[in-house]
């Protein structure tokens, strides 16, 4: 029996009780008993949750626990591509670079840029054997509009590379660049053109060992020398043209001009590769065959020109029954990627023969 209890029945013995009185006490009592037992549970049951609490505040997350206040788990680090060779060029961008042979390429996700990269593999720093060299074609119409080029290194403070590029390049929605970055790793690049948008990822091996220099007494040939560490001029950053035709004894010739594109000089070095094609696309009569010349390094300063010399037989000399030729494919020196220029020049018979690559108009 409890002290509560005990107690009214107590006050009760002192005064005439009767069975009305001795019942209400119980019920009192019970009613207190009832009370006590919820204020324990209450009582117990905020002692064991804040000895929760401060468990989970002494105890470490695990790796991947989501913690309080909803913050994310990090971002994944951005994936970077290789570019290869087997890269298919798509349909829309064959009229730029034809196959690319075996240039590295590569598609951006959305599918609206592809990217020959003919300075692969991209190096950090500014190398100076090769450049970084990277044709970018687009897949919505540019409209004279330039590439914006904003390069960022994944996971780094390091600042952004920007760089814009002019819609100055044909055949095709094309844009040649130079990018140079700072350090090595996956750089990804947001690319803006005309109000399109796309982007992509391209890495960046080590800057390249710098080369050690030795003096020697050998004297060295003036038509080298100006090109010794000079880059190759690829055909991503050459404008190819070709001049009205000049007629000779039974040959019709033509000069065809390679005006360097890029920021920076570039040399040309031997025969263009030339061929002649029909309206269907396909190779009509023979390739252009090599003069009895031999090839000297050409620089080309930015916005100059280089020059080559074709003659090809006059249509009577002698007359054969090839289609008719309407376009010229032009490979410049030891480049594997072509340009396609039109060009109504008949049938080719007989022998063509292209001059190599001169630092002067033949005009």
């Amino acid at each position: 029996m409890s002290n509560e209890v005990r107690n009214l029945l107590h006050d009760a013995a002192g005064r005439p009780s009767t069975a009305a009185d001795v019942a209400g006490a119980w019920r009192r009592g019970r009613r207190l008993r009832i009370q006590r037992r919820v204020v324990s549970g209450v009582a117990l049951v905020a002692v064991v949750g804040l000895g929760s609490l401060a468990i989970g505040a002494l105890t470490p997350k695990r790796a991947g626990e989501v913690q309080s206040g909803n913050i994310p788990p990090p971002a994944p680090a951005w994936a970077c591509a290789t570019p290869r060779p087997s890269v298919p060029v798509p349909s829309w961008a064959r009229d730029a670079v034809g196959t690319a042979g075996s240039i590295p390429k590569l598609a951006s996700p959305d599918g609206n840029v592809f990217v020959v990269v003919f300075g692969a593999p991209l190096r950090a720093g500014t190398p100076t054997d090769r450049s970084n060299k990277i044709l970018w074609i687009v897949r919505q119409a540019r409209d004279g509009q330039p590439l914006e080029i904003t390069a960022s290194l994944s996971g780094s403070s390091t600042p952004a590379v920007h760089v814009s590029e002019s819609a100055g390049s044909s055949p095709g929605e094309i844009y040649p660049s130079i990018v140079d970055v700072p350090r090595q790793g996956c750089w990804h690049f947001a690319l803006a053109w005309n109000g399109h948008r796309s982007a992509i990822n391209l890495a960046y091996g080590p800057q390249p060992a710098p080369q050690a220099t030795t003096s020697t007494t050998s004297p060295t040939s003036p038509t080298t020398a100006p090109s010794s560490g000079m880059a190759r001029c690829a055909t991503a950053q050459l404008t190819v043209t070709i001049g009205a035709p000049n007629g000779s004894a039974g040959h019709i010739n033509f000069e065809i001009a390679f005006r360097n594109d890029a920021a920076s000089p570039c040399v040309l070095n031997g025969f263009p590769g030339v061929s002649f094609l029909d309206a269907a696309g396909h190779q009509t009569g023979n390739p252009a065959a090599r003069n009895r010349l031999t090839p000297t390094p050409v620089t080309i300063a930015p916005g100059a020109s280089a020059y080559a010399h074709l003659a090809k037989n006059d249509l009577g000399n002698p007359p054969c029954a090839a289609a008719p030729a309407t376009a010229l494919r032009v490979y410049p020196p030891n480049e594997t990627a072509y340009v396609d220029i039109p060009l109504d020049a008949g049938r080719v018979c007989g022998t063509s023969y292209i001059d190599p690559v001169l630092d002067h108009s033949l005009g």
